[in-house]
Parts: structure tokens; sequence; C-alpha cells
């Protein structure tokens, strides 16, 4: 997808999109092109995603993000947090 429709799909606008590419070397190294068109694939904007959230997990088909936590008797406490209202 080209950068407008990759900006869209993480959630953000093209010039924070821009501005992500020039301070995030993974980001930018995800890019290939075709002719003078930059474009990124879906599952290499995924692994960003993820890679952001760091202990947390994010369930990209609903976009809930979960913070794993331990509990006081050592079994993972998951707490669901739903996805922000987009403007």
């Amino acid at each position: 997808m080209r950068a407008a429709a990759a900006a869209a799909y993480i959630g953000v606008g093209r010039s924070t999109f821009y501005q992500l590419l020039r301070q995030d070397a993974q980001l930018a190294g995800s890019s290939f092109g075709i002719g003078a068109a930059r474009m990124w694939r879906k599952e290499d904007l995924d692994a960003w995603m993820q890679a952001q959230v760091g202990p947390e997990q994010v369930d990209l088909t609903s976009g809930t993000t979960m913070k794993i936590a331990p509990s006081a008797m050592g079994v993972l406490r998951v707490d669901k947090t739903p996805p922000k209202p987009k403007r």
C-alpha cells in the first residue's frame, strides 16, 4: 500500500507518517519501490505496530490492546483495553 493508505492503516495522518519514516529506521526500511512509488506490505506494518507496544499484545483484528502482567499467584493477568475511537 502507498504512504497515505499505510498512514491510515496504522492510524496516523500522512504528515505524522512521514515524520515516523524520518525517525524510525525499521518503518522506513520496510518499504519497497515500484517505479517512483514507495510501498509497504500490511504484514510489515503489523510487525512495526507490534514492536511499538513492547510487553503489550495487540489483537490486530479488533485493535484491542491487552496488557499482560504477572499476578500475585504467578499466573498471567490480561487487562483488555478497547480500541480508541477514530476521530
